[in-house]
């Protein structure tokens, strides 16, 4: 793995910020090419994927420079947990000290595709293997347990009626399952401590739902391709309708959006950022990290200029 060094310097504020593949151009003209071809073989060979490539980017938002990088392919979920980075990639999550310096690498048998990692109140992590349509709880010491599996809960098909079963007792990390071979494609997961539930997203149903006690119970529908679920004790829960360019936002019961389709054709994610009291949301399309207010107006952002799918930004405050 290769690592920059971090600049030196008056502490600005940090954000890290996931790229999942480094040349997005190429990748869009495989899926042209690869979609819907006939085949029913639900699993090839993973390699094929991670030559894309990947990193975790350190950037000054002041500056509006890269300050570190780390190669990583197919960087996707990211979390912080007592001072230590958490990042997923397609069959591992890795674990870094403040200044990005690989202290382990997580593997398990189930990690499949992972999109997203939060910690959990009680201890541990919900991690979404999206690959197999599961949300495991991870305990934090790689080893992992079943949530929540899509199948099992009713969710039986895939988008084209194809039925799907899995054998979770199997080694599925070394597959590759394409997106329209899942059921739900869940793709963010977060724990509600109050409803003692798991809140998620489900791509290919559009919804957000949490699962709980009594059952799944769908808290947000009508969307486009959702991700990147967050619960905030001030914010309300809100979410990435992707496809539909918009922040989501349920407070109080109600629905609002924050309609971003001025600025971009695809919301990869969005989070919370209390020092900016402004959310960071990602334009997949055009490489950028968009600061958006609490009105929806974009009032800053930061443009990578390179040809980087982003998957997910945390802001990160360090010290010098």
């Amino acid at each position: 793995m290769n690592q920059t060094r971090l600049l030196d310097g008056p502490d600005p504020r940090w954000i890290l910020v996931t790229v999942s593949h480094e040349h997005f151009s190429h990748l869009r003209t495989f899926w042209t090419e690869n979609a819907k071809v006939g085949s029913k073989v639900l699993g090839t060979s993973r390699e094929e994927d991670e030559r894309w490539g990947g990193k975790v980017l350190l950037i000054d938002w002041a500056a509006k420079v890269v300050a570190g990088i780390v190669d990583l392919p197919l960087a996707t979920g990211l979390a912080e947990h007592r001072g230590r980075i958490y990042v997923c990639s397609y069959r591992s999550i890795h674990v870094f000290s403040p200044d990005l310096m690989e202290l382990e690498v997580w593997r398990h048998p189930l990690f499949c595709n992972l999109h997203s990692i939060s910690p959990m109140a009680g201890g541990g992590f919900l991690v979404t293997s999206s690959g197999i349509d599961t949300v495991l709880r991870v305990p934090g010491d790689g080893e992992a347990g079943v949530a929540w599996h899509g199948p099992d809960q009713g969710f039986l098909t895939t988008p084209d009626g194809t039925a799907r079963r899995l054998d979770l007792s199997s080694d599925h990390s070394c597959f590759f399952y394409p997106t329209e071979t899942q059921t739900t494609h869940v793709n963010s997961a977060v724990w509600d401590p109050v409803r003692e539930g798991i809140v998620m997203t489900l791509f290919h149903q559009g919804v957000v739902l949490e699962a709980g006690k009594r059952g799944n119970r769908t808290l947000v529908r009508g969307l486009r391709a959702p991700h990147s679920v967050h619960l905030d004790g001030a914010r309300g829960l809100y979410a990435a309708d992707s496809a539909g360019a918009r922040i989501v936002e349920l407070r109080n019961g109600q629905v609002h959006h924050l309609d971003l389709g001025d600025h971009t054709k695809w919301l990869q994610s969005v989070q919370w950022w209390p020092e900016a009291d402004a959310y960071l949301a990602l334009d997949s399309t055009g490489a950028r990290v968009l600061l958006v207010d609490r009105s929806g107006r974009v009032c800053d952002e930061f443009r990578t200029g390179q040809d980087w799918r982003l998957h997910q930004a945390l802001p990160w405050p360090r010290s010098g």
